[in-house]
């Protein structure tokens, strides 16, 4: 036992100071955050597809936002072309007086029925119409 022992301190000894291996640098703990990175490739997919529609109809003049831009309810996205929305409203403001006119008419001589048929005309034009 003494000559294994005496073996493996004389081999200790033989060792030199300049073979000493690498240097290693330690350094002091810290708390820190640690931002993780995630680069990836992939197709993306909506989780939710609404259904846009238009309270009137016209042409697109304009898109007022941007593809993969987000909107929020009642924002606009497009601006419809003004001639369209103004016939449109000379029409329905046509269609109004003309049930006026009816509901006058039947008013002033016409019989029970005819008057509640135009009354119904004008009121049905009346709430299409923005002009009253």
């Amino acid at each position: 036992v003494w000559s294994i022992l005496s073996r493996i301190m004389s081999t200790q000894s033989d060792v030199s100071e300049t073979d000493q291996g690498a240097t290693v640098l330690v350094a002091a703990p810290r708390i820190g955050a640690i931002e993780r990175v995630l680069s990836t490739s992939g197709t993306l997919t909506a989780s939710k597809t609404i259904r846009i529609t238009s309270k009137v109809p016209g042409r697109i003049e304009r898109i007022l936002v941007e593809d993969g831009q987000p909107v929020a309810e009642g924002e606009f996205l497009v601006q419809i072309e003004e001639e369209t929305a103004r016939l449109q409203v000379k029409q329905a403001h046509a269609t109004w007086q003309a049930a006026q006119a009816q509901y006058d008419k039947a008013r002033k001589g016409a019989r029970t029925e005819e008057l509640q048929n135009a009354r119904a005309l004008y009121e049905k034009n009346r709430r299409r119409s923005r002009w009253r």
